[in-house]
């Protein structure tokens, strides 16, 4: 008799589209490779970015399959306007100040009020963690003195810290997991836990989805086992830790 081989057919491809704040672009990048490898027929396509540009953009061309800012606050406001159809916690988001190994003018907050520290922040209009800054700075007791140390507003918190690693300034005000793009180069220092604010990371899947199947197990994957052990590699906290 005749054999009949039946090839399986290879699924087609479907592209995510995705928008994460900067602060997460390095375990993003990690977990869209063993995502790809896991499902070869998926193609992550990110787009980094402060998360408020991405509210607006997503808002704008109503389209996006992810949506992960660096505070939920923004997808809340999404949700409120019935935009949002699913979302997960992921990791916290820790704001600190951020500094050169070598610079030991800056070891405290009170330091950043020094005379001739420049500091960098990130625009409140554009990156959530421009707006906490904002909201950290107006608890300090030093606010006059570390606003006027302010040279530089960065577009994103990636931007923030390139500017810090192109010794444009003294310090930045970033997430803690920032310090990750240059370990060797870069530390932390706490802000004061009685005017710090912390942030919780969650991801989620706007209404304006084209399929929702794939955005769903992507995002259950990022919030899952997987994704919360590469976060926490990256040196993020993870929510409820």
């Amino acid at each position: 008799g005749i054999g009949f081989i039946f090839i399986k057919p290879t699924p087609p491809t479907i592209n995510i589209l995705a928008y994460s704040g900067s602060g997460m672009k390095l375990p993003m990048l990690e977990i869209k490779k063993i995502y790809e490898q896991q499902n070869p027929h998926i193609i992550i396509d990110y787009s980094f970015s402060g998360s408020r540009i991405l509210e607006r953009t997503i808002r704008t061309l109503s389209k996006g399959d992810i949506f992960m800012p660096g505070d939920k606050k923004y997808i809340s406001s999404l949700n409120k306007d019935n935009l949002i159809i699913a979302k997960y916690p992921v990791a916290l988001h820790i704001p600190t100040i951020i500094v050169h190994n070598g610079n030991n003018k800056i070891n405290s907050w009170d330091d950043l009020a020094k005379k001739g520290i420049k500091l960098c922040i990130p625009n409140a209009k554009m990156a959530s963690i421009g707006k906490v800054a904002r909201v950290i700075l107006n608890l300090s007791p030093l606010q006059s003195q570390i606003q006027a140390n302010i040279t530089l507003l960065a577009t994103s918190t990636a931007e923030s810290v390139k500017f810090l690693l192109e010794q444009k300034v003294d310090a930045v005000i970033s997430w803690h997991s920032m310090v990750m793009i240059a370990p060797d180069k870069l530390r932390t220092i706490k802000i004061p836990e009685n005017i710090n604010k912390i942030k919780e990371i969650w991801i989620s899947i706007p209404k304006f989805t084209t399929n929702q199947t794939e955005a769903q197990k992507f995002a259950q994957f990022v919030a899952g086992a997987s994704g919360q052990k590469i976060f926490s590699e990256m040196g993020f906290k993870l929510v409820g830790n």
